[in-house]
């Protein structure tokens, strides 16, 4: 059974009457994920009328409840909704005046199946689309971050993405501080861009030589509990008017349009305007020496680890690249430095470390397994693979197997428990021993990379939280 009070039901009320603000509700032709029939039961009492609600739920159990009231229609599939409306209305005459894609997930995960739908609203008196996104759960975005800030960077410009990612961070920042840090997590603004980047991608999929654009957006924030457990969500208002821009521009206008859009959360029993003061998302002027940070972050920790004449040769480069601009020459200057230094320093500390080693009892955390990979590299390969996703993470397990002797019929059972065991080494209470067993055998530039993965895998974390944490173990 469904609430019929708190954040999610004011959403839906909310989408409503946001469509209503445009078309009359009788007359509007509604579509929504079918789910629990919570929203169906609100078109009810607003009037939708039963030959213009569209139900699509894929859940057998959900959809046989729904073909079983036959109220309003029902299409199993969203992928194949665009195509039933065609046949049902004819292909010109197809159309959808609010549609409410609630999604359990992440609209990076099916926009395969959306992308033919946004033509449908585009073609109706109210092109209203609302979109429902968890905040907290698996987000491909996050995953492959590298690309999405290249793809990003490509459809934006280096500048604008820098700015609008600035802005995004610095709305989190705001948003931690008046809810006591529950919201505004370190990879929200991520998955903010990466929500971003497949709405613009998703438009640039229409025909034509424009493309529209929202001429309003609105952003709420929530908690939602109508599963029973209190679940992180962001939802998504769009209305689109007579605002067609040409495709080069389009990603700067609705950068634009996105920065200017309203943002709501959940307080008090009611959405309230998140009113940020301009100079939160102001972007400061960087000083010369702040740009040369700028540059090349990585290799500024390396360098910076190191220490002595390294750090002021990197700097001295640093400062050659933004006068002269002979970036690849200096960078390879610079990378073979500093690598050669690291080299060193690697050497060195493993040196130190294997003597420290014979001298004391090896401790679990680095034994030799059966295949002569230790089990400390073993858990560190686990965790660069859940960094990638499902699948390879899944290979590294197979590959586990294999490394730690488990691939005999009597390890069957209990092998995938065993490397299981190994991967939560890397996390939770357990992670200070894993991070002091990495420095002492990889040495302490690791951290760096360790930093990276924890930060896609779970929150952002520096370095210096590792190192911390390491000290303690």
């Amino acid at each position: 059974m469904f609430e019929t009070s708190g954040p999610k039901h004011e959403i839906l009320k909310l989408f409503l009457g946001f469509v209503s603000a445009r078309i009359p509700i009788a007359d509007a032709l509604m579509t929504t994920m079918g789910g629990r029939g919570h929203e169906a039961q609100l078109w009810k009492e607003y009037g939708v009328q039963p030959a213009n609600g569209w139900l699509i739920e894929r859940n057998r159990r959900l959809s046989d409840q729904i073909i079983r009231e036959r109220y309003y229609h029902y299409c199993a599939s969203l992928a194949a909704f665009a195509g039933i409306m065609r046949t049902v209305k004819g292909t010109r005459n197809a159309y959808v005046d609010g549609f409410h894609l609630d999604l359990c997930g992440t609209l990076e995960a099916r926009t395969k199946d959306f992308k033919a739908i946004p033509s449908l609203i585009m073609r109706s008196k109210g092109r209203c689309l609302a979109i429902t996104v968890a905040d907290e759960r698996r987000n491909l975005s996050l995953e492959h971050w590298d690309q999405v800030r290249s793809d990003a960077q490509r459809e934006m410009g280096e500048k604008d993405f820098g700015s609008f990612f600035h802005r995004l961070n610095e709305e989190q920042e705001f948003m931690k501080t008046v809810t006591g840090g529950y919201f505004g997590t370190a990879c929200s603004s991520k998955r903010e861009l990466g929500f971003f980047l497949n709405v613009l991608l998703l438009l640039k999929k229409l025909r034509g030589p424009k493309i529209p654009l929202p001429n309003v957006i609105r952003r709420y924030v929530y908690v939602s509990t109508e599963t029973g457990h209190p679940f992180r969500m962001r939802t998504y208002f769009f209305h689109f008017g007579n605002k067609f821009v040409s495709r080069g521009k389009a990603a700067k206008r609705l950068m634009k349009l996105w920065q200017k859009s309203s943002m709501f959360i959940f307080r008090d029993n009611q959405f309230q305007n998140l009113e940020i003061p301009e100079q939160v998302l102001e972007k400061p002027e960087m000083t010369t020496q702040q740009q040369h940070q700028e540059m090349y972050p990585k290799l500024r920790a390396i360098a910076q680890t190191i220490g002595g004449e390294v750090l002021a040769e990197f700097q001295a480069m640093a400062a050659a690249i933004e006068e002269t601009r002979l970036d690849v020459d200096l960078a390879q200057k610079i990378r073979t430095l500093v690598v050669g230094s690291q080299a060193i320093e690697s050497s060195q500390t493993q040196s130190s470390s294997r003597r420290q080693r014979r001298r004391e009892q090896p401790s679990a955390a680095v034994e030799e397994s059966q295949s002569g990979i230790d089990e400390l590299q073993v858990k560190l390969n686990l965790l660069r693979a859940s960094a990638q996703g499902e699948k390879a993470l899944e290979e590294a397990y197979t590959r586990a197997y294999k490394d730690l002797g488990l691939t005999g019929r009597k390890y069957a059972k209990k092998r995938r428990r065993i490397v299981g065991a190994k991967y939560a080494w890397t996390q939770g209470k357990f992670r200070k021993k894993f991070l002091k067993a990495c420095i002492e055998k990889f040495g302490i530039m690791i951290l760096q990379e360790l930093a990276e993965l924890y930060s896609t895998v779970t929150d952002e974390v520096k370095v210096s939280d590792l190192q911390r944490e390491a000290d303690m173990a």
